[in-house]
């Protein structure tokens, strides 16, 4: 795994040897930044489940002003360390251990441009920490909530007031995006967000 584009780019991202982690492909990262990369610049970020920070880094990379990293494990939590402070993105990098879906509730006033979603695939995390994102209204107006999850599940078009904008498939791997609904409905059907 690398940083594909920005001031990092190139460098690569340890990895960790564990059955338990599943880290983005570089191909469906590229998919992903293709997608959101006029939202990133300046953007303040939310990794849930970031196991490496893979996707938190390539965001600091191409100019984020701050990402929040959560995971629940130790090993994980190191890596992202070490990940951080190699590439010199320490000052912009808060790191939490813990459960995503208790630690949540903890971020209750931020608001955040981007939020990525990786949990473990087919353990039905998803969903659940898609409400707590809507119900602790941590998403900002204007932001982007980024799913990656098994194309075996199926995630429905609303979640709260959180409308899906698009799903794209890469062989076993979904990426759903939500923008919050309402008034910014408008967005989902002219691909804006």
């Amino acid at each position: 795994m690398r940083i594909i584009s920005g001031s990092a780019k190139g460098r690569k991202i340890k990895s960790i040897k564990t059955m338990n982690t599943r880290p983005t492909s570089d191909k469906v990262k590229e998919s992903i930044f293709n997608i959101i990369y006029n939202k990133v610049d300046s953007s303040i970020v939310l990794d849930l489940f970031s196991g490496t920070g893979n996707l938190g880094l390539e965001c600091l990379s191409r100019g984020a002003r701050n990402v929040t990293f959560i995971d629940v494990s130790p090993v994980c939590i190191k890596t992202i360390y070490e990940n951080v402070n190699s590439m010199g993105f320490s000052e912009r990098s808060t790191i939490i251990k813990g459960r995503v879906e208790s630690k949540l509730g903890c971020l209750k006033g931020n608001k955040y441009d981007l939020i990525f979603i990786d949990p473990p695939y087919l353990k039905k995390l998803g969903i659940p920490v898609i409400e707590k994102i809507s119900a602790y209204d941590i998403l900002d107006e204007r932001g982007l909530v980024v799913v990656e999850h098994s194309a075996r599940e199926v995630f429905p078009q609303e979640v709260k007031d959180l409308i899906q904008w698009k799903n794209k498939k890469y062989g076993d791997t979904c990426i759903t995006f939500y923008i919050k609904g309402g008034k910014n409905e408008d967005r989902s059907l002219s691909g804006e967000f």
